[in-house]
């Protein structure tokens, strides 16, 4: 049963830095968590009324008069409430932001465009990303930077053939850039545990795989390896078997990768790493992969074009180019 109460203390209980997880209820969204009531803030969508109760009202007017409106009628039915189990209402409710733009992608993964936050009003609306990786720690400074311009485009209502004239531009420019821009960023961690001693892997006419005797003078990536890792690995071995004077790649290194076309230069693989600056050595002979190292772009677009109903941009594709071949 729910009781009211005014029984209970505030505490510090120190930071830690965890995951998250966000736990909701169907309908309601409102659960009890060892013996908390929990809640989630919910959304009202304010157009519809605007456009019945005061179409001519400028939509900022608007919003203040509704929002005095709303947290008068919160308050009297708390009191009310409050009153019938004879304690003080001391309960309060606030409107959180003014959002006149929003794309949902995905629950809990959206874009708003604020118009207020709180207590801050904005002349210029301000973007507000939710749970949508546009600027991850590992993606290419160049493509966090245009992700952020791209994306804030679409916000500000461009068309398709506007955005995919935007894309082929970015790509113009990623394929033009140095490595150094438009490479990947992390760091690696149980480097040891994924390299294994070398064993030979064939595939029969059925699709079965086998593997061969186990080889100590050579070394080689555990099935299953995160891609920093081998991208690592291709970097040591490299610089091992050319006797590069170049520092090794350990558990916890600081590195800089990208995807590249398969290529026995590098013992077949599709991604290398490198620590600071790319060394010249690897800069002579790897092909990169700019197609694949693009979509550290081009994936989160693509997200939202689907989300659109826009066709998907492909590299060497120019829409106006299409258009005007059909008219």
């Amino acid at each position: 049963m729910l009781e009211w109460t005014t029984d209970f203390k505030i505490e510090h209980i120190g930071e830690k830095e965890e995951f998250v997880y966000d736990v909701e209820v169907d309908n309601l969204h409102n659960f009890f968590g060892n013996g908390i009531l929990v809640h989630n803030s919910n959304h009202l969508h304010f157009s519809e009324y605007r456009e019945h109760l005061a179409p001519d009202m400028e939509e900022r007017e608007f919003l203040k008069k509704i929002e005095i409106y709303m947290e008068a009628a919160f308050e009297s039915v708390l009191k009310k409430k409050a009153a019938a189990k004879g304690m003080e209402q001391v309960i309060r409710f606030k409107r959180e932001g003014v959002i006149p733009t929003e794309l949902v992608l995905a629950k809990k993964k959206y874009i708003s465009m604020l118009v207020q936050n709180e207590d801050e009003i904005y002349e210029t609306p301000k973007m507000k990303v939710t749970g949508v990786e546009i600027a991850r720690s590992d993606t290419p400074k160049f493509c966090r930077e245009k992700l952020v311009e791209t994306v804030r485009m679409i916000m500000d209502g461009c068309t398709e053939d506007e955005l995919h004239g935007k894309i082929t531009s970015v790509w113009n420019e990623f394929r033009n850039a140095d490595v150094s821009e438009i490479c990947s960023v992390g760091s690696v961690s149980d480097y040891d545990k994924y390299i294994v001693p070398f064993r030979s892997h064939t595939i029969d006419e059925w699709g079965q795989s086998s593997y061969g005797e186990e080889d100590f003078t050579r070394r080689m990536c555990a099935v299953g390896t995160p891609m920093r890792n081998r991208a690592a690995f291709v970097y040591n071995e490299f610089v091992e078997k050319n006797g590069l004077p170049y520092e090794k790649i350990r558990s916890g290194s600081k590195i800089r990768f990208i995807h590249i076309v398969d290529d026995k230069k590098f013992f077949g693989n599709d991604v290398i790493a490198w620590i600071g600056d790319c060394p010249k050595e690897i800069r002579a002979k790897m092909k990169i992969d700019y197609e694949k190292q693009f979509e550290t772009y081009l994936n989160v677009i693509d997200r939202m074009s689907e989300v659109l109903k826009w066709r998907k941009w492909k590299p060497g594709t120019s829409m106006n180019a299409l258009s005007s071949f059909f008219c």
